[in-house]
């Protein structure tokens, strides 16, 4: 019988790089810790930061990016 022997070792030769199995790990990672958040309901707004928006402050940004039509006022 005649054996063929391969220009890798099998310990060598790997078809998934560190790199991917590093990516595909925190892939992994993510989506556990993602299904674990949806199961806590962290992500239909109780965990929402409550702000109320400055009324002075909204009127005058809405004005001043409001444009000016010169031929009217004059």
């Amino acid at each position: 019988m005649v054996e063929i022997i391969c220009k890798f070792a099998p310990s060598v030769f790997n078809p998934m790089s560190k790199k991917k199995k590093k990516k595909q790990s925190v892939s992994v990672a993510l989506k556990l810790q993602r299904k674990l958040a949806l199961q806590q309901g962290f992500y239909d707004g109780r965990f929402k930061e409550k702000v109320v928006k400055d009324k002075k402050k909204e009127e005058e940004r809405r004005l001043a990016r409001k444009k000016i039509d010169l031929k009217s006022e004059e």
